[in-house]
This record gives structure tokens, C-alpha cells and sequence, in this order.
């Protein structure tokens, strides 16, 4: 699943991967966590801090590229 994130002072907003210069993907273990976190693409796109450093410890969450637009 390829994925917009960006953070504010709540977390981390995970929204799926448009126009955006910089995008992430979820290799399939990942987005199962995602989901069993209670996650939707479309409707709930805030994740806590500990599941998103938990995505990335567990390399789940890969950075794919920064587009130069």
C-alpha cells in the first residue's frame, strides 16, 4: 500500500499516497497491523507514535522516494 505520512502534534497522519513528493509503502505485515490498529484508508488517518516507530523498527514501513516535482 503506498502511503502519504506526515506528522502533527497528535501523531502521525497516514493517508494514501496521491501527488504527494514523498511516499511510503507497507509491506503486507504492516498493513496488517494497520488494520488490526483499526486503520481505514479513506476514513480514520491519524496513527500513534508507537505504531508508526513500531512500522518502522520492524522495517514494515519503507520510504520509497522523494519526487523533485
Amino acid at each position: 500500500m503506498l502511503l502519504h505520512v506526515h506528522e502533527d502534534i497528535h501523531g502521525y497522519i497516514y493517508e494514501p499516497h496521491s501527488e504527494e513528493s514523498e511516499y511510503f509503502y507497507t509491506t503486507f505485515e504492516g498493513s496488517e497491523a494497520l488494520r488490526a490498529a483499526g486503520w481505514k484508508a479513506y476514513s480514520m488517518h491519524r496513527v500513534s507514535r508507537y505504531l508508526h516507530e513500531s512500522l518502522l523498527i520492524d522495517e514494515w514501513l519503507v520510504f520509497v522516494a522523494k519526487v523533485s516535482v
